[in-house]
């Protein structure tokens, strides 16, 4: 009998098995790109900085910034990186600048009229303010690696995967875009990491 359940047992691992593979997309990029992580963590003591640019629609791009040290995210700064074709300035926003790229645009009145546009436009958090504001994802690059073979990777009929690991060998984009979505600002399912730099000691 217990012949009979470790066979049945094995079967069930090895079947397991084979379908994680098959309905992983990028399995071979994602284990070398994985690989490219271990060795800068262990060369920056897990002590790094990274930012991310996210398309929230057609016209709208922000940056977030995230700050890790010893594997604990530390800081987290966030600001509107193009409003349309109209760049942060590099001293940035004011409240007239961001006004007016909003109206240039058709945005309601609504939205840029707020009395806290600039707080929602660019801030910083330290550690003690970690996840007070709404925006950014606070991940760790381990934790990244995880979403993304646990949940990004996964084949879906009605999505495309993408990877791409430009940072070094690092994830530098990866996630799914539904069908019928045009563009990733319409997924919470896809990141796209511009920069990754050791913290300097």
């Amino acid at each position: 009998m217990k012949t009979i359940l470790r066979i049945i047992l094995a079967s069930v691992l090895i079947t397991a098995t084979s379908c994680d593979k098959e309905e992983l997309a990028y399995q071979d990029e994602y284990e070398k790109s994985y690989k490219a992580w271990l060795d800068f963590k262990k060369e920056s003591n897990n002590s790094y900085a990274y930012t991310m640019l996210r398309y929230h629609d057609e016209l709208i791009s922000t940056l977030t910034t995230i700050t890790v040290e010893s594997g604990t995210v530390i800081g987290r700064e966030f600001r509107y990186h193009f409003i349309g074709n109209v760049a942060m300035p590099e001293g940035g926003w004011d409240k007239q600048t961001a006004i007016d790229a909003f109206k240039s645009f058709g945005y309601s009145v609504e939205w840029y009229s707020q009395e806290n546009l600039l707080d929602q436009l660019q801030w910083t958090e330290n550690r003690e303010e970690i996840g007070t504001h709404q925006y950014g994802g606070i991940w760790t690059l381990d934790e990244v690696y995880k979403l993304a073979k646990n949940n990004w990777f996964v084949k879906r009929k009605n999505a495309e995967t993408y990877f791409r690991a430009d940072n070094n060998g690092m994830i530098s984009s990866c996630g799914y875009v539904e069908n019928g979505c045009y563009h990733e600002g319409c997924s919470e399912s896809f990141i796209r990491i511009v920069s990754i730099e050791k913290l300097s000691d």
